[in-house]
């Protein structure tokens, strides 16, 4: 088990030494991925010590709705609203 977990790191850095920045993405694409990424290990590390269901359920009414639409912006705020062809259309 020792020598897939090294392996697979090596792998990973050969990996990212032969592919160019450039082919990754635009860097505020790719920074949004790492925030992305950063809020839900924050969640999931919440959610080992407080049900955080159980926890906006005890709050008020106005903070509870609050929360619910700063989670409708931040979706929409992620969302894309490209005007190019639906992408399942060629199938």
């Amino acid at each position: 088990m020792k020598s897939i977990c090294t392996d697979t790191g090596k792998d990973l850095l050969k990996i990212a030494h032969r592919a160019p920045l450039e082919k990754i993405g635009k860097a505020s694409d790719v920074l949004k991925c790492v925030a992305v990424i950063l809020f839900l290990e924050v969640i999931h590390i919440i959610q080992t010590r407080v049900k955080i269901i159980e926890f906006i359920d005890t709050k008020p009414i106005y903070i509870r709705w609050s929360i619910y639409y700063l989670f409708v912006f931040l979706l929409l705020l992620g969302s894309t609203s490209s005007s190019g062809q639906f992408i399942y259309f060629q199938f």
